[in-house]
């Protein structure tokens, strides 16, 4: 169900700051972290402060050494942090592991350096084509890197691009350095730096999957992609936060639930393998798995409810209609309770 397609060899002691620091589910709770935060934003400034880490990618029986720079791409924490001992967001890849065809087009939007790219692509039956669009240039950078260094020619194709509503060009901004919520931060201004333009406008191969991950933008990507959608209707993945204004978190789901899509929360049935007892979450950070089955599950549910949940929702949208292959289940009971 859960695949490791990177592990890491050696962790510079910038990561190991990082690590430290920013460690998810503790930082906004202690301040143990707080000298390692400060640490890191001081020394990754340092000239020729060791910076670079090594890991491994992983594609059927072949290993692929790389290293990474945390100090230039935080979004390289997937790899590293405890907290994803079992995978970086393990719902979206056991998803497209069991959805998309081994011959399928998925389509990654909002790469940064390409993780559920590489993950997908590390599936040695997998024979289809992945696009993966990220503006930033140096998450760009670093994904055409390593699709290179993997030698992904013929399946991962890199677009250095932001996909929105309108043709325009945008500018992006970094909170407090962390390249990984890189996100845009103005439309159609004379003075922006990175090309956007609606999906509908361009001629690719015709999408099964779209996973869309883009920081807050994702309904402005969904208006500029919707005759696409329409014409082939792919499974959408798409990340859901809650925002300060009501209808800003519920505008993409509203938009996809007009266009005949059911919306369900991608999440784990864990069931203890002595007292058979089942637990529903909708996450697998932090958690021990070594005693529970895991399986992947969809919990069905309205937009309507949507603030009833956790304050970030990874959400599989499926085509009114769609069969739900019986390797997946399907929570039954109310949402709600």
């Amino acid at each position: 169900m859960i695949k490791k397609s990177f592990s890491v060899q050696r962790q510079s002691l910038l990561s190991i700051f990082y690590q430290q620091g920013f460690e998810p589910r503790k930082r906004f709770y202690t301040l143990i972290g707080l000298p390692f935060r400060v640490l890191f934003q001081i020394c990754r400034k340092i000239p020729f402060f060791p910076t670079s880490s090594t890991a491994l990618f992983y594609r059927g029986d072949k290993s692929y050494p790389f290293k990474f720079d945390i100090a230039k791409n935080t979004q390289f924490e997937s790899i590293f942090m405890k907290a994803y001992e079992n995978g970086y967001e393990p719902e979206i890849g056991a998803a497209i592991d069991l959805l998309l065809p081994k011959e399928g087009i998925l389509y990654d939007i909002g790469a940064n350096w390409g993780h559920h790219s590489f993950y997908t692509a590390a599936n040695k039956n997998f024979t289809g084509k992945i696009y993966s669009f990220e503006p930033f240039p140096s998450s760009f950078n670093n994904l055409s890197k390593l699709v290179k260094q993997f030698n992904l020619q013929d399946t991962i194709y890199p677009v250095n691009i932001a996909l929105s509503n309108k043709t325009s060009f945008v500018n992006m901004e970094i909170p407090r350095g962390l390249s990984g919520r890189a996100k845009i931060t103005s439309l159609a201004s004379s003075q922006g730096k990175i090309s956007a333009q609606p999906l509908d406008t361009l001629t690719l191969s015709k999408p099964d999957v779209m996973k869309i991950d883009v920081e807050g933008f994702e309904h402005e990507v969904l208006i500029g992609s919707i005759q696409t959608i329409k014409k082939h209707q792919p499974l959408i993945i798409i990340e859901n936060w809650k925002s300060t204004t009501y209808g800003e978190t519920l505008k993409p789901l509203e938009l996809l639930e007009s266009l005949d899509y059911n919306c369900h929360i991608l999440g784990w049935e864990l069931q203890d393998k002595e007292t058979n007892e089942p637990i529903i979450l909708h996450s697998l950070y932090d958690i021990n798995t070594n005693k529970f089955k895991i399986n992947l599950i969809l919990i069905p549910f309205h937009s309507e409810l949507r603030f009833l949940f956790d304050n970030l929702l990874n959400i599989l949208a499926l085509p009114k209609g769609f069969i739900i292959p019986e390797s997946i289940s399907v929570y039954k009971k109310s949402p709600a309770l």
